[in-house]
């Protein structure tokens, strides 16, 4: 059997500490399109290959970060979703890439019109997903091995997904808040 074939669109989501500001860290938030196979393995898209959904999926993300002095406001984030690491495009990956971002973006602003803006970064990660067609988020724990699956992924919903990006934001803004006010002291 074609593992292709049993693979299903999925939206891993991650985070991550920056130090672009200097001693004190950046939150960083992605969520972008993987495929799961039947063992739960998770496999990114390729830029390979004739498939060009899947070609228009390869380093697709979406993102968003916070930084020490804005802790008690929601992340920032793109409204939209940007193609990371790009190093070589040729014609037809291009107009993949411009076909992909533009398809994206008017499904996109048709859910913000049915449903309203996003307040927040899980709620963007819901509609991308929506958007792109995947129903299962996968979370990265972090280096934890998840005793169900043997890896360092979480399977969940949209909601397990949006709670995930809330908690991480949460914590992030707990572990900053006594630095920052010791440095104003």
């Amino acid at each position: 059997m074609d593992t292709k074939e049993t693979r299903s669109l999925a939206i891993m989501v991650e985070t991550e500490r920056t130090s672009m500001s200097g001693d004190r860290p950046w939150l960083k938030l992605r969520a972008r399109p993987v495929y799961l196979n039947a063992r739960h393995d998770v496999e990114m898209p390729s830029a390979y290959g004739t498939d060009d959904r899947e070609h228009g999926l390869h380093r697709l993300e979406i993102s968003a970060q916070n930084t020490p002095d804005h802790i008690e406001a929601p992340a920032y984030w793109n409204r939209g979703a940007e193609y990371r690491d790009v190093y070589s495009v040729d014609a037809r990956g291009a107009e993949t890439m411009h076909k992909t971002l533009s398809g994206l973006q008017r499904k996109l602003d048709k859910l913000d019109a049915k449903y309203g803006y996003v307040t927040t970064f899980g709620q963007h990660v819901a509609r991308f997903a929506d958007a792109v067609g995947a129903t299962t988020f996968v979370i990265r724990t972090r280096g934890k091995v998840n005793p169900s699956t043997g890896t360092e992924y979480r399977i969940c919903d949209a909601t397990g997904a949006a709670y995930m990006c809330d908690l991480w934001e949460r914590e992030y803004a707990n572990e900053i808040r006594p630095s920052t006010t010791e440095q104003s002291a």
